[in-house]
């Protein structure tokens, strides 16, 4: 949306309540993943593998978001409000997705704001190489073990 007063672009920022249904997981732990995947029996199964790897229980520990239906997800700034956490793993979601104005390399932990941001591919991209998997594992070392 472009305003004659601004020199730049407004962004406008989806309503949370609307968004905050494809939240899951208690969060005991303040650990978001961001799932852009299409969850299938075996990617759950997959992403259950990977946060046990890290010793954190995905229901318990750990708050999943998922893009809705228009394929959006609530903005950092609204996750933060509602829900604290320090650490994310986003796979298939972009800094972009969550208004965030960074661009970082995947599969290399970004601290930002007080929170440790790590992009990686969707899960079915990671789940077949072998190359994939260990750079994740690397990563999720460096942030949880």
């Amino acid at each position: 949306m472009k305003n004659s007063f601004l020199d730049y672009q407004v962004f406008p920022i989806a309503d949370f309540d609307k968004l905050s249904t494809n939240l899951a997981g208690a969060n005991q732990r303040g650990v978001l993943i961001g799932l852009a995947d299409t969850m299938t029996d075996d990617l759950s199964i997959f992403l259950k593998k990977i946060i046990a790897a890290a010793q954190l229980n995905l229901d318990e520990d750990c708050l999943t978001v998922q893009p809705n239906a228009d394929g959006q997800v609530p903005s950092f700034t609204q996750l933060r409000m509602h829900q604290p956490f320090a650490k994310a793993v986003l796979f298939g979601i972009s800094p972009k997705d969550l208004g965030l104005n960074i661009a970082p390399p995947q599969y290399f932990p970004v601290l930002l704001n007080g929170c440790t941001f790590l992009f990686v591919e969707k899960l079915a991209v990671i789940e077949p190489s072998k190359d994939r998997k260990a750079a994740l594992w690397n990563c999720l070392k460096s942030m949880f073990l």
